[in-house]
């Protein structure tokens, strides 16, 4: 495969400059226009190459839905050629759907007509397996084992890149989780405003005060002290474990 760089002038949207690549179309090097919406091939070139009328086959091609939004015009020079001259281009997505409409009867070179013919029943073996199995392989290409091993490393890559984001994602979530329990406190404690409220019991502020006091007495007894949270009112208040709370509230006559 040669490539080049061709001039074009596009109103449709081929790039101005874009890239002429060459394939072998059964024995006759076929152009083909590479640009970023893909590649674009010639449908007059491939006609003249099998000997079918190229205008004829353009209007055949332009009538059809498949082609809508797949074809173009550009003017390019292309390396065969003497001059620029004004092109018709189908993109390579439909271009077994053209070959395959094809009334193979009108090429005259037995020997095209057979090749030709051969990519017809391949194209429609590999539609018939896309329908039916989900996927159709090309018998003539066999992987490489360098193939292989780069598409394991590029799934090891992968599941790498998953673990990290994984990863990340938890320690944000740990960060918010102790963020949480910091502004809200534990599960498992209290003020005892908010016990009182979730109880159904006095809420006094005398009241809780001693409530509060006796709640401390017991954790010192037992050697710990209340854990500390923020509050609006009065920057920090004492938390107390749900079984300290129950004690002292039992305790504290109302």
């Amino acid at each position: 495969m040669s490539t080049i760089l061709a001039a074009t002038s596009d109103p449709v949207g081929i790039q101005p400059v874009a890239t002429i690549d060459t394939f072998d179309f059964h024995g006759h090097q076929a152009a083909v226009l590479a640009n970023e919406h893909g590649h674009w091939i010639f449908p007059g070139q491939l006609c003249g190459f099998m000997g079918i009328d190229a205008n004829a086959q353009r209007q055949r091609i332009t009538r059809k839905h498949w082609s809508q939004g797949w074809t173009c015009e550009t003017h390019v020079h292309l390396p065969a050629d003497d001059r620029a001259r004004t092109h018709f281009l189908l993109h390579e997505r439909r271009l077994a759907t053209w070959l395959g409409s094809i009334d193979t009867s009108r090429i005259k070179d037995p020997t095209t007509r057979t090749e030709v013919e051969q990519h017809q029943t391949e194209f429609a073996d590999a539609l018939a397996d896309y329908l039916t199995k989900g996927a159709a392989i090309n018998p003539r290409i066999n992987p490489q084992p360098a193939d292989d091993l780069a598409l394991l490393e590029g799934m090891v890559q992968a599941i790498r890149a998953d673990r990290q984001r994984i990863a990340a994602v938890e320690q944000a979530q740990a960060v918010t989780a102790a963020k949480v329990a910091a502004i809200e406190g534990r599960h498992d404690e209290f003020t005892a405003l908010g016990y009182a409220k979730l109880n159904d019991l006095p809420t006094g502020r005398t009241y809780l005060q001693r409530v509060g006091v006796k709640a401390s007495a017991f954790m010192r007894a037992e050697g710990r002290t209340p854990h500390r949270r923020q509050d609006a009112t009065f920057g920090e208040i004492n938390v107390y474990p749900v079984a300290v709370l129950e004690r002292a509230f039992a305790a504290v006559p109302e």
